[in-house]
């Protein structure tokens, strides 16, 4: 994983074919599931350390996140029909 990414082929060999887990993770996609899912998450953990469920800022700086010089149309990647 940490070699080359995450990559269809390169699955541990424990997961069932490469196609049922694209599959499932389109449908879960398309069900809006990660959105749900990481909120579902947040919320819990927070509320485990005993902080208000939401929180009340967030902060993101360059080393955090990767970014490339050309830009990528997100929707173009995933379509939502």
């Amino acid at each position: 994983m940490l070699k080359t990414g995450c990559q269809w082929s390169l699955l541990p060999k424990e997961f069932p074919p490469k196609s049922t887990v694209h599959d499932a993770l389109c449908a879960w996609t398309k069900q809006g599931l990660w959105p749900r899912l990481n909120e579902a998450l947040r919320t819990t953990t927070r509320l485990m350390l005993k902080k208000n469920a939401m929180p009340s800022a967030a902060v993101i700086d360059s080393q955090s996140v990767k970014t490339t010089e050309v830009a990528v149309r997100v929707d173009l990647m995933w379509p939502r029909d």
